[in-house]
């Protein structure tokens, strides 16, 4: 677990700041040597300027294809709000 301070001035806030903090922590699943999963998760309260919390919930995926490449793929929950993400990856 881990302690966060956020900080955010922006045109989009209401009050074009919003200052707070919360916690955060996560965990490493090792499937097999090439393929990974890490769920990572945090609650956000901001009490000053634009008033909200936030709750984020990530699970990623980790896969190496070979030497040079990989595949990520990411689930995050936002709120009300769902990404989902697919990345190959190519080291040289």
């Amino acid at each position: 677990m881990f302690e966060e301070f956020n900080a955010k001035v922006s045109g989009a806030f209401e009050n074009y700041a919003r200052v707070g903090g919360g916690v955060s922590g996560g965990l490493m699943a090792n499937v097999t040597d090439n393929w990974k999963w890490p769920i990572s998760g945090s609650y956000l309260d901001f009490p000053l300027g634009d008033h909200c919390n936030d709750v984020y919930i990530s699970v990623h995926q980790w896969f190496t294809v070979a030497k040079n490449f990989a595949f990520q793929s990411t689930f995050t929950h936002n709120n009300r709000d769902n990404e989902v993400l697919a990345i190959f990856h190519g080291y040289f």
